[in-house]
């Protein structure tokens, strides 16, 4: 325990088998491997370290860690061990990436800006539990069985109209809150496994939605209304393996374009709405295919829903209904 109110300098590993707790700024000289067994490790009050690698934990660990404060790592990395970790910070700036090995939980609590500069990866975690801003700079993001405490951005273009990369998630619980994704010019966003969209909202501000991708599906909740949009010129794709479970709510998707190869009856809803993000787009649903966005019959054929809107209140653009066989829904135009 260090909490003399001043700093802390490690410049070697440090390994307990009881709790490490640094109440003071903890500074890194070199290197340095914290590892603490069933103990928990505690540096909450900041960390300076650029251009060194942290790695907290091992194989064996199974103590939590808790990092927050103002952070500044050069790489932060964690054992394979059955721990969580926790980061709660207004400013982290970690110039190499984040892999998170461990299979534990795994939090990033943002007030500020949390920055993985070479990408972020929480595929081996349990849950990743997010609120706040989270970013990299034009390196992927993957993260696995994400559950929201708060908004949310994770912007991949390093917080500016830039490249950017993937954004894939492996499950997903909006619980009510906000999530805003940013692929930038090149990247995507990937929903895959179970995604509750339960009064929630997810925004792709850059780059195209894909609810399942090349086969693997999204299984998709939602108890209460829920929206997905991504911005102009901006697409949504729905892979054949892709579900949607929402009786008697409804949901609203929202683009420029939409791919919809999902299986006969697969999307169940209350109702479903489709929209432009772009004013004046004209729709052709069925056999029509002159418009700006074609929904044709397999795409009405995968909708179990009582009702399916199209179109927005106020737009200019034209709706062109060709041969078109409903086998239950109402249709709003």
């Amino acid at each position: 325990t260090t909490d003399a109110g001043g700093s802390t300098v490690l410049g070697g590993n440090v390994t307990t088998t009881g709790n490490q707790s640094f109440g003071d700024q903890l500074n890194l000289s070199a290197d340095v491997t914290l590892v603490s067994g069933a103990g928990a490790i505690n540096a909450s009050a900041s960390m300076n370290g650029t251009g060194q690698t942290l790695t907290v934990g091992s194989a064996g660990q199974t103590g939590g860690v808790t990092l927050g404060g103002q952070i500044a790592l050069g790489s932060l990395q964690t054992g394979s061990g059955s721990f969580d970790v926790s980061i709660d910070s207004s400013v982290a700036v970690v110039t190499g990436d984040g892999l998170f090995a461990n299979n534990g939980s795994v939090t990033l609590n943002s007030t500020g800006v949390i920055a993985f500069d070479s990408g972020l990866n929480t595929a081996a975690a349990v849950q990743t539990v997010l609120s706040g801003y989270i970013e990299t700079s034009n390196v992927e993001i993957q993260l696995n069985n994400v559950s929201l405490t708060g908004n949310a951005t994770l912007h991949s273009a390093g917080g500016v109209a830039g490249v950017g990369n993937n954004v894939l998630i492996n499950g997903l619980a909006l619980n009510g809150k906000r999530l805003m994704t940013l692929g930038g010019t090149t990247g995507q966003t990937t929903l895959t496994a179970s995604t509750n969209l339960s009064a929630g909202t997810l925004t792709v501000a850059t780059g195209n939605l894909a609810l399942g991708t090349g086969g693997t599906g999204a299984t998709l909740t939602a108890t209460a209304e829920a929206n997905l949009a991504v911005a102009a010129n901006y697409a949504i794709s729905v892979d054949a393996n892709t579900t949607l479970s929402a009786p008697g709510q409804t949901v609203n998707f929202k683009a420029d374009d939409f791919t919809i190869s999902a299986a006969t009856n697969s999307l169940t809803a209350g109702c479903l709405t489709f929209t432009s993000s772009t004013a004046g787009k004209s729709f052709a649903l069925g056999k029509a295919t002159k418009a700006d966005i074609v929904l044709g019959q397999a795409v009405f054929d995968a909708f179990n829903a009582s009702r399916v809107e199209i179109g927005q209140d106020g737009s200019s653009g034209n709706i062109d209904l060709g041969a078109l066989v409903l086998s239950g829904p109402r249709l709003d135009l």
